[in-house]
This record gives structure tokens, C-alpha cells and sequence, in this order.
């Protein structure tokens, strides 16, 4: 049995945003992955709140 509680999620980027990214979790020690799962989290908070504020829909619904 998985004992990770998340799953893989893939997709492809321009090598100088890859590059970008981990410039930036290396300089947070962190790795790109991780860097990306916070971003990605904050994204899907934030369009949940607009949306509750201004309709039932969620940003999962979408």
C-alpha cells in the first residue's frame, strides 16, 4: 500500500522556466516539486474564496 498522501502530477514547462523554478527552491531549500505543490495550493485557496464570495461554485467544479 501507498503511504504518500499525494499524488504525481506531470507537465511540461520551457526549459528557462524550469530553470527559474529551481534557482528559486534551491535558494528557499526546497525542492521544485514542493515549490510548486505551495504555489499551486495558494492558486486553488484563493480562486475557492473568490468563487464562495461570489457564487456556490468551487475552483474544483471548474
Amino acid at each position: 500500500m501507498n503511504s504518500r498522501k499525494a499524488v504525481l502530477v506531470g507537465f511540461y514547462v520551457p526549459p528557462e522556466l524550469k530553470a527559474k523554478l529551481e534557482t528559486w527552491a534551491k535558494s528557499e531549500n526546497r525542492t521544485v516539486s514542493n515549490l510548486v505543490a505551495t504555489f499551486m495550493t495558494e492558486v486553488v485557496r484563493q480562486k475557492e474564496a473568490n468563487n464562495c464570495s461570489s457564487s456556490s461554485q468551487t475552483a474544483l467544479d471548474v
